[in-house]
C-alpha cells in the first residue's frame, strides 16, 4: 500500500493560518500539482481541513477523520481513527495510492505510515499557526525535485520535492 502525504509549506514548515492556506490563490502551480496527483485516489483529511475546503474534493473518495462523534456530512465518509481511515480508503477506487492531505494533527498521525511525502516548498515565511511535523531526513531519500519561477499566476518561487522512505536492508 502506498500512503502519500501531500503538503505545501513555507520555509518554517507553516501550512496554515486560522484554518486557511496563507498563500491561497497566489500559487496556481501548486493547486494544479495537487489536483493532478490526487485525482482518482482516496484522500484522507481532518475535519478542520474538510471544513476549510467547504466541500468534498471532486473525483476522489473523501475520508474525513474526526474525533467528534456528532460531526456529519453528506459528501464524505467520516471515521474516528487513522487505521479506520486507511481500511476504508483501501476499499475505494484508486486505492493503490492513498493521499493524506492535512491538517497538522492528521499529518502527525499518518507520517509513521507513509512511504512517500510530496512537498511543495513555498519560498517565504508566512503568518502560520499550523505546522507540518519535522521529518527525519535520514529516513527519506529524494525521488524527484522540480522548481518553478515567479510569474503572474505564481507569486512565489516553488520547489516540488518528492521523498521516498528508505527501506531497511
Amino acid at each position: 500500500m502506498n500512503i502519500t502525504l501531500i503538503v505545501a509549506m513555507d520555509s518554517n514548515r507553516g501550512i496554515g493560518f486560522q484554518n486557511t492556506i496563507p498563500w491561497m490563490g497566489k500559487i496556481t502551480a501548486d493547486m494544479e500539482h495537487f489536483r493532478k496527483k490526487t485525482t482518482g485516489h482516496p484522500v484522507i483529511m481532518g475535519r478542520n481541513t474538510y471544513l476549510s475546503i467547504g466541500r468534498a474534493l471532486p473525483n476522489r473518495a473523501n475520508i474525513v477523520l474526526s474525533n467528534l462523534l456528532s460531526f456529519m456530512t453528506t459528501d464524505a465518509q467520516i471515521v474516528h481513527s487513522f487505521p479506520e481511515a486507511l481500511e476504508l480508503a483501501m476499499t475505494k477506487p484508486g486505492s493503490e495510492k492513498i493521499f493524506v492531505i492535512g491538517g497538522a494533527q492528521v499529518y502527525n498521525v499518518a507520517l509513521p505510515y507513509a512511504n512517500q511525502v510530496i512537498i511543495t516548498f513555498v519560498d517565504g515565511q508566512f503568518e502560520a499557526d499550523t505546522y507540518f511535523p519535522k521529518i527525519n531526513m535520514n529516513e527519506w531519500s529524494t525521488e524527484s525535485e522540480e522548481h518553478t519561477q515567479v510569474d503572474e499566476k505564481n507569486l512565489f518561487p516553488l520547489r516540488f520535492l518528492t521523498l521516498k522512505r528508505k527501506t531497511a536492508f
